[in-house]
């Protein structure tokens, strides 16, 4: 690498990770077309060191398809590589083949959970949480409510209680909406999901609807308030970070 490809890292915006580099679009779109192919090249060989199989023409399927195509859209390399065009990122990333199976498994292995109340947190390796629902009477304990915890007036809800993924066609009323419906793909859209990343979102269910997109927004319709005289409190942590949540920012309240 020359001295002054590295001294465009720190300017793209690049990060790097086990397994994946990625760039700030805009930032990567601005170079000139040869300082792009430049440093598309140096992030393969940091993914696959020597560069052995790929050659120009995998080199333009980044920039003339990923760069510029649709966000979300995956693109296959060579040797385990793929591209994959996020909101404002780019992003090349490796797997090996036991990382493959691993990450195929986990997807399909997020069954449907029921929940019910209890004091003891519930692990759940196969969504990678750990989950403490809670009941409270006579505002024994406060609403809380943050990225990882949420609070619902229990007399407007039924049981089951159900972790589950999203489906085509789910929608809720999210607070700060003015109470209109939402559905949840526009909901990621807005959040900037991946639409490789939205299965691994949890949803926390009951008969009457949908009551937290885990991690982004809780239905106002079960919301507890002030005057809730019995209050359902979930905290929701990632088993490996128990101070945060996996997978995506929260959105701020409001449309």
């Amino acid at each position: 690498m020359t001295r002054y490809t590295e001294e465009l890292i720190p300017q793209l915006g690049i990060e790097k990770k086990k397994g994946m580099v990625s760039f700030d679009v805009e930032r990567l779109q601005s170079l000139h077309p040869a300082l792009q192919r430049r440093m598309v090249r140096w992030s393969l060989d940091q993914l696959h060191p020597g560069l052995k199989g790929i050659g120009f023409q995998h080199i333009e399927t980044v920039l003339l398809k990923a760069l510029t195509g649709q966000t979300g859209k995956t693109y296959p390399l060579p040797h385990q590589l793929w591209a994959e065009k996020g909101y404002t990122r780019l992003f090349l990333r490796k797997r090996d083949s036991k990382e493959n199976q691993k990450g195929a498994s986990r997807q399909s292995s997020r069954p449907e959970i029921i929940l019910s109340p209890s004091a003891n947190p519930i692990d759940l390796p196969e969504w990678g949480l750990r989950l403490t629902v809670s009941l409270h009477r006579d505002r024994e304990r406060l609403p809380a409510f943050s990225t990882c915890a949420a609070s619902f007036d229990f007399d407007r809800i039924s049981n089951p209680l159900t972790l589950r993924r999203w489906r085509a066609g789910d929608y809720f009323v999210p607070t700060g909406m003015g109470g209109k419906h939402k559905k949840l793909q526009d909901l990621f859209v807005d959040a900037k999901v991946p639409k490789s990343q939205r299965a691994s979102i949890p949803l926390l269910t009951c008969p009457e609807g949908i009551l937290w997109v885990v991690g982004l927004r809780i239905d106002d319709r079960f919301r507890a308030t002030e005057k809730s005289k019995k209050v359902l409190i979930v905290e929701a942590h990632a088993l490996d970070r128990p101070a945060s949540l996996p997978g995506v920012k929260p959105l701020p309240e409001g449309p």
